[in-house]
């Protein structure tokens, strides 16, 4: 057994090679190719929430490894043996569980996540559990999670076989045991995988385990070895590529969702950040308030207003938001951005709802209507809108943390956010496509108003993230915010003003390593946006525009290992570099990362950088 940077054991074969974190099998690779991203267990309880594991007596040599976990959670109390094998060119999981009470659940099994660099547009082939043969190809685009007749659809039918075309005529073969399987595509929620699981999502649930009961589960994955392998490299490569003719979107930040209000100090913090617009969600009884509230912080920031209206689905309901607020807006305090339109109870804006919006609020030619659903991408999916919703765009809202919450898996969610713009784009036409909120986790109540109430004294309010003052968030807003413009959004807004979900302290004038990266990137509004490059996406990324002044881009380390990489090439004889340094960051909120700027002179257009973890520097092109 060898141990990674991290201090995780590391496993490999004779052509494998896997690293064990937590439960799962993580970066499953064949000749340096990534075939597997991730397989483990999961135990999902009645609200579909992840029940985290305790693990115990963890054993492992080079080509295996076997603990035991134990999930307990609100009465639920199942335990399982693992069993880890690799072999020469296949790797076997075993679960063998046993439930320690009497309790309900949703799911409990193995799951696999396949890449989709090796997934998204590949054949594949299954075996249904009748012996049936089906085969087909996985969508490029993302593949909707249906529902017909109240009933959830998967990608195709349940299998005990399942094959999929890696390269022209080579298939990775996952055979399963214990259970029938079904695929999904979670890039839905932005998670970065296609998803094999057990227990078909149809049945219905909760489910109940007795005292007793045993649970087994086996795959067995043979992984074929790529006939080009992936070649090493001593450091990865960070390109700066050429225009691509398409304009850096607008991004936007929210008021603060408990109904706080920025001190004088912080809303300054706020317009030197420089947003193009400030979101303010309305719903039900208080929508004046709120209103209010975003008027007051739009116009302290020079900024324009994003409305977020939560509207019930009955015409009635609709009617006492909608009239009052038609006659509030004829002199509005600012200019409004969009008017977005989100159902409170229904999944997607429909032909009524949008038709009454587009009747009562009379917006100005300029002002586009919105709509789409209170929560995420999924829902917008699977029920598309057709020509006769009366929008002028779609919206949905974006999270990272759906199905798994640590560090790699919210950084490998980045490149799906790309994907629900080019998918979004594909069937709405004429219409744009804008983002709100994109928030580090998930909303406790999506479309539903966060009060003081929530709060409980001397607690992280409901959906907050410690890593949200973190430089973590700081690199992967960046990313996020790179890759929504590369799939071609019309605008983007992020987080709250301030406190736990927003970008600086509510009690100083302290401001996040995040507030760095979004003021940078409000200042690329409209720049064409380069056509960058990594030879290690995923881990090291880049993020960049051009204008007047030249390209300006920003190189991120997206893990917490420290690397090296290789920057260009750039056409200039010196570059301005400055590192985001997040202890000094805190108190210079005016200047870039909260250091001076390096300049250097390329060597042959190339610049050699030693990236801290989650580190972020700005390269901007001198004359």
């Amino acid at each position: 057994m060898t141990a990674s940077p991290k201090g995780l054991p590391r496993l490999a074969g004779a052509s494998l090679t896997a690293r064990l974190t937590g439960v799962d099998l993580a970066e499953v690779r064949s000749g340096g190719e990534e075939l597997i991203r991730r397989v483990g267990v999961r135990v999902r309880d009645p609200g579909w929430g992840t029940v985290p594991p305790e693990i115990d007596g963890i054993e492992c040599e080079d080509d295996g490894a076997a603990f035991v976990a134990r999930h307990t959670r609100d009465g639920i109390d199942f335990a399982w043996r693992a069993r880890i094998e690799l072999e020469p060119s296949a790797l076997v999981y075993e679960m063998d569980g046993c439930a320690h009470t009497d309790f309900d659940y949703n799911r409990i099994g193995i799951v696999v996540l396949h890449p989709p660099e090796v997934t998204a547009g590949h054949r594949y082939r299954a075996r249904t559990a009748a012996g049936e043969s089906i085969a087909g190809t996985l969508t490029e685009l993302i593949g909707p999670q249906l529902i017909t007749d109240g009933v959830v659809q998967p990608l195709f039918p349940a299998f005990t076989l399942l094959e999929i075309e890696i390269e022209a005529g080579r298939f990775a073969a996952f055979e399963f045991e214990g259970d029938v399987f079904e695929m999904e595509d979670q890039r839905n929620w932005t998670d970065g995988s296609f998803k094999t699981y057990s227990t078909p999502v149809g049945l219905p649930v909760p489910r109940r385990a007795q005292a007793g009961e045993r649970m087994r589960q086996r795959v067995r994955a043979e992984l074929p070895r790529p006939t080009r392998p992936r070649a090493a490299e001593r450091r990865a490569e960070l390109r700066v590529g050429l225009p691509l003719g398409q304009p850096f979107p607008p991004l936007g930040i929210g008021t603060d969702g408990d109904g706080h209000e920025p001190a004088e100090a912080q809303a300054e913090l706020i317009r030197r950040l420089g947003p193009a617009h400030v979101r303010a969600e309305l719903r039900g009884d208080g929508w004046q308030t709120a209103l209010e509230r975003g008027f007051r912080l739009a116009r302290a920031a020079g900024a324009a207003l994003e409305l977020a209206l939560v509207l019930d689905g009955d015409e009635d309901s609709a009617r006492t938001l909608l009239e009052p607020l038609a006659d509030a807006l004829r002199t509005p305090a600012v200019p409004l951005a969009r008017v977005l339109v989100t159902p409170a109870d229904e999944r997607v804006v429909s032909v009524a709802l949008a038709d009454l919006a587009r009747s009562l609020l009379v917006l100005p030619g300029s002002v586009p209507l919105v709509g789409g659903p209170a929560d995420n991408f999924a829902e917008l999916n699977r029920e598309r809108p057709g020509e006769g919703v009366d929008v002028d765009g779609l919206a949905y809202s974006i999270t990272p943390q759906v199905h798994d919450s640590d560090d790699e898996s919210i950084v490998q969610a980045l490149r799906a956010q790309r994907d629900t713009v080019l998918t979004a784009r594909s069937f709405a036409g004429e219409r744009s496509i804008h983002v709100s909120p994109v928030t580090l986790k998930p909303r406790p109540n999506p479309g539903g108003a966060r009060t003081a109430a929530d709060q409980v004294p001397g607690e992280p309010p409901p959906g907050a993230d410690p890593r949200q003052s973190s430089p973590l968030a700081a690199a992967w807003t960046a990313a996020s915010a790179g890759e929504l413009a590369l799939g071609g959004v019309a605008s983007a807004t992020y987080y709250e003003a301030t406190g736990w979900l927003g970008v600086m302290e509510r009690s100083s004038a302290r401001v996040y390593p995040v507030y760095h990266v979004l003021r940078e990137l409000c200042g690329w509004r409209s720049a064409d946006v380069l056509d960058c490059r990594s030879t290690d996406p995923g881990h090291v990324e880049l993020v960049g525009v051009t204008a007047g002044s030249g390209a300006r881009v920003l190189a991120l380390n997206l893990t917490s290992e420290v690397r090296r990489v290789s920057l260009g090439p750039l056409v200039c004889p010196r570059v301005g570099l400055v590192t985001l340094d997040p202890a000094r960051a805190a108190d210079e909120p005016a200047r870039f990362g909260g250091s001076s700027e390096e300049q250097l002179v390329p060597n042959g257009g190339w610049l050699e950088l030693e990236l801290a973890p989650w580190a972020v520097v700005r390269i901007r092109q001198l004359s």
